[in-house]
Order: structure tokens, then sequence, then C-alpha cells
């Protein structure tokens, strides 16, 4: 397929357009369409030159006319271009370019004789109408999109790589309508509306419906569901991994405890992430809506502890959670991921090596913890929280812990909400106490459980050594700190050397400050200056998210 701009065109022969003409006209005829009318720009051939078009025919024949610019039309059954000069008759399913103009389209309806119009500009699209009940006009994006992963062979390699390359990575169109029943199909959308204005764009791995006047159905292919979208807001659909995750080198920035629209402006970025930090058996109802009203995506810190350190217990015991004591929290849990929609990130008994926790299968003391609270017993009660929360199919996920000697789930449903969720798996870069038995590895599940690798950090304990051996120790996993922060030590170096950590290590993908719940606490950045100057700093250049895709839907 080639495009014929006007110039192009002024170089063909009368003879060779004229041609041109008869053989479009011709096929249009032989389709059982009455006669259509095609203008081609050039010396030689005037609008005058062309046929008055028909009338719309629903499903069958819409009708193109020039507002403004240049606009060209492929014919449905050709392979060329041509430019619109006026009015123009198309068969249903050809394919309109106003990349550079502005054209209307007039549509029949179901009611005999009348028709409806549309005003589409600055996008390519494919023409359809459907000839049924309701019979709605689609306008499908159809400009190609030039994606490709980064560049293993780095910027030499790059400079030699071929023109198509450098197409564009992105697509859009604009429509405005104001009766019948219109919509428009992206890569991951499509709309349905009626008396309003929308832009309907494409990019690499996402599609946005952008609302400029009236309200716009938007059917998310991705996710399944349809939201309306009203005046002054839009819909993101972003085609992400089961680790939500950004692309390799751009982080999503983020905040545990307190406002977050208060820490947003102490470091000149608006959190993309929101933490909060839940018992076992809370609702996470509340914390989603938190989320939602900050405009950031929901991390969920699931704790069974109640207190901290030598006096503190456990809600159920890790032993109990793979035995499915805790099967209705976590139907909970997935059940209202689900309804709300949002996406979300749990990090589930976090710093798990970390003995003050009472989940943890060491004590302060240093000395092993009952049989419940076993590494082995761990493993299996983050296996089964994972299979229960992710859901789908219950026989699928009884064979699943059947295969792990586990009993089956605890509901009498034949299959379970599947909200989007990662699960992301949080020890400290080094046990405490300090001993094999209780380092990280031991209490990890297996990659088929997790989906993001993460840590702690703080100034306190720059355990650096620490932090690149467990970034390395799992290679196939996004890498994130669910937790970090000012603490102790208000030294701007730990800030400088954290983040050339996260520079020169891509797969990290999320930084979490933990501020704490106390307004005073000693987390909190108004203690540091120095070193909130230099957070500042960090976080300006773009690679670091103040929104997720879906923030403003």
């Amino acid at each position: 397929m080639h495009t014929v701009k006007g110039a192009q065109v002024g170089k063909k022969s009368r003879s060779v357009r004229i041609v041109l003409q008869r053989v479009l006209i011709l096929v249009a005829a032989a389709s059982g369409i009455a006669t259509c009318a095609y203008a081609l720009a050039g010396p030689g051939l005037s609008q005058a030159d062309a046929l008055p078009s028909q009338a719309p025919i629903l499903g069958r024949l819409e009708t193109v006319s020039l507002i403004a610019g240049n606009v060209l039309v492929r014919v449905k059954d050709t392979s060329t271009f041509v430019r619109l000069a006026g009015a123009l008759s198309v068969r249903d399913g050809s394919e309109i370019d106003a990349t550079g103009g502005r054209v209307t389209i007039v549509v029949a309806t179901l009611l005999p004789g009348q028709t409806a119009s549309a005003v589409a500009y600055q996008g390519r699209f494919l023409l359809h109408q459907d000839a049924f009940a309701p019979g709605e006009t689609h306008l499908t994006l159809s400009e190609p999109i030039a994606c490709r992963p980064a560049d293993p062979r780095g910027k030499a390699g790059r400079a030699g790589a071929s023109k198509r390359h450098r197409a564009s990575k992105s697509r859009h169109i604009w429509v405005s309508e104001q009766e019948g029943g219109w919509g428009t199909n992206g890569n991951y959308v499509s709309t349905t509306v009626e008396g309003t204005r929308w832009l309907t764009s494409d990019n690499c791995g996402r599609s946005t419906v952008k609302v400029a006047a009236g309200t716009v159905v938007v059917n998310d292919r991705l996710h399944h569901r349809s939201v309306a979208v009203r005046a002054g807001h839009q819909y993101v659909a972003v085609k992400e991994g089961p680790a939500l995750m950004p692309p390799l080198g751009q982080v999503l920035t983020g905040v545990t405890g307190g406002s977050a629209s208060a820490f947003g402006h102490q470091v000149g970025k608006h959190p993309a992430v929101f933490g909060y930090f839940a018992t076992w058996g809370e609702p996470v109802s509340r914390p989603l809506a938190s989320a939602h009203g900050s405009r950031a995506r929901l991390l969920l810190h699931i704790s069974t502890d109640i207190g901290y350190g030598g006096d503190s217990r456990d809600v159920i015991s890790p032993a109990a959670i793979a035995n499915g004591a805790g099967d209705g929290y976590l139907l909970d849990v997935s059940r209202e991921l689900a309804e709300r929609g949002q996406p979300a990130y749990i990090a589930l008994l976090p710093e798990m090596n970390q003995a003050n926790n009472a989940y943890s299968a060491f004590g302060p003391s240093g000395a092993p913890r009952d049989g419940s609270h076993s590494t082995a017993n761990f493993r299996q009660a983050w296996r089964r929280s994972a299979l229960v929360v992710r859901g789908g199919s219950v026989a699928a996920i009884d064979g699943r812990l059947r295969h792990l000697h586990l009993p089956p789930v605890r509901t009498s449903r034949v299959t379970l909400p599947a909200p989007q969720v990662a699960f992301m798996w949080a020890p400290q870069t080094a046990g405490t106490p300090d001993v094999p038995a209780n380092e990280p590895a031991a209490y990890y599940p297996g990659s088929a459980y997790v989906d993001i690798v993460g840590t702690d950090f703080y100034s306190a304990f720059p355990n650096f050594a620490g932090l690149a051996h467990l970034y390395a120790a799992y290679p196939s996993k996004p890498f994130g700190f669910n937790e970090w922060g000012m603490w102790l030590n208000g030294d701007p170096g730990f800030v400088k050397q954290l983040f050339a950590f996260v520079r020169s290590h891509r797969r990290v993908g999320l930084m979490v400050y933990n501020q704490g719940l106390n307004p005073s606490g000693p987390f909190r950045l108004y203690r540091f200056p120095a070193a909130t100057q230099e957070i500042r700093d960090q976080l300006t250049p773009s690679r670091f998210l103040a929104y997720t895709p879906d923030a403003f839907n």
C-alpha cells in the first residue's frame, strides 16, 4: 500500500487518471452499488468532472466530504490512496487518511430517508457501519505504529537501524458528532457515543480516550470492563505485564503514610503509588479509596502482627494461612480489588526475615520460633495466598494446592474474581538475626508465586552490598523498594548513592518512600532538609514517573 500525495498525482498523465477513475467506478458498479464519485486532484481533472455522490446506504455506502486540508481516501478493495476534493461516496470498509485535514462523514440511519453525520480529523481510520440495529458507525485507527523493544546493540547499533524504525509510535483520531450512533476503535479500547467530541489514541502498549464534550462509554478490551467517561476526563487502557511495572529504565515513585499531596509538594513529584500498612483481617476498601483519591495505585503492605518487637504476636500463623484458616480474608481482598477495578500491589508479610515481626521464623533472641512459623510454612502460606487472591477457576486452584499438599480453597464458588494484582516479595537485604537459616532465600516461595522482588532500604542501615546481592539473585524478576527512607542519618550522599544504584540497575521499577503514620515520626523529611533537596533533584528526570497509566481513569 502507498499514499499518493497531491504533488505525486499531478505528475501522472491525464489518461492514467481517467482510466483509474473509470476502473474505480466499474468496481463500484460491479458490487451492486450505485455510481460513486471520485475526485482526483491534479491538472486537467476538476471537481466538476466528478459524478455527484450517492445517498448513503445502511452498512453499504457512506459519504465523505472535504472540509479543509488534505484528505486521502482508499476505497475498499483498492490499494491506492487518492486525494479527496469535495464529496465522495465510498463503499463500507474504505480507509480515510485525515491526518492533514478534516472530513465530514454522512451515514444512513435506521429511519428511512434520514442520515447522521460526524466530523473526523487528525487521524487515519477504517470506516465501517453496522448493517443491523442500532446501525453504529465505527472509525478504527489504521495508521501503522512502529513499536520495538530496546535495542541491545546500544546507541551505535541504533544509529544504523533501518528507516522503518523511525515511524511514529502513536496514532489518534478526533471525532465530533451530534446525532446517530458512533464509535472509535483503538488497540485496546472501543467507544460508544452520541452527541459528543472525543479523542482516541494508541501508543505502544496503551490506548487512551479523552473526552472534550458529552459522555463516552469506553470498553476496555484488556480488562473486560466498560466505563462512562465524562467531559474533561480520560481513560487509559494499558497492556502491562503481570507485575504491573513500567518499561525498563522507568520507575514508579510513591509514598506510604500521611498525605500523598503534601509529600509530592516536598519532593517535587506526585507519588504514582500510595502505600498502606494493613493488618490481616482489615478490609482494603479504605486504602483503595485513599489511593484512588490521591490518583495513585495502591501498594498494600499486609502484616499479621499485633505490636512490634519482643512483645509482638500475630493474629494468624503462617501454618494456619497455609492450611486455609485465612481463606475468608484472602477471598475478601480478591473481591474488593476486583470490584474496585484498580491495579494494585501486595507486599505480603514484608521483612519476613526480621525477628521483630511475629511471622518471622526467628525471634529477637535469635532462637527459632515454633514450627507453625517455620520458613517452610511461610513459603506455603505465601503460595496459597497468591493462588487465592489471583483468582480464576477454583478447580484449577485446588489442583495447584493439591500438588503443594495443601487443602482446597474454603469456598462454594466455582470461579474466583481475578483482580489486577502483583505480589511483591520483600525481605531485608540480610536477616535479623544474620544467620544462614534466616537469609532471604530461605523464605522465597518460588518464581511462579512472586511477581516483583523487593526490599526495604534506609539511610540508617545502608547495606549496598546486600542490596546488590539480592538484586542479582533473581535476574528474571522486576525489582522495587516497597519501603525506603531517611532514618537517623540525613546524609544526602545516601540519596545520591541509592539513585545511582537505581539508574545502573534497570529492572528497578518501583520506589516507595515510607514516611510513617506519625506526623512527627523518624522518617519525616522535614528532619532532613539537605536530603530532601537531593531527593527533589534526583526525582526531576522524566524516567521517575509521577502517575501510573490508569491514574486518571
